[in-house]
């Protein structure tokens, strides 16, 4: 277990997760919120190909 813990494959597979957590909170920090919008989305009127 302890050669398997110390190998190249498991410190790369590894280092790929550090990695990726690093841009995650990088990237999405954890106060971002998301803009919503208070207006409620525009009215679409429906047609049908009859009316063409």
């Amino acid at each position: 277990m302890v050669a398997f813990l110390k190998s190249d494959l498991f410190m790369k597979f590894m280092g790929g997760f550090v990695l990726g957590t690093v841009g995650f909170l990088t990237l999405n920090p954890a106060g971002a919120q998301s803009h919503q919008d208070d207006r409620p989305a525009a009215h679409v009127q429906e047609r049908s190909y009859a009316d063409l």
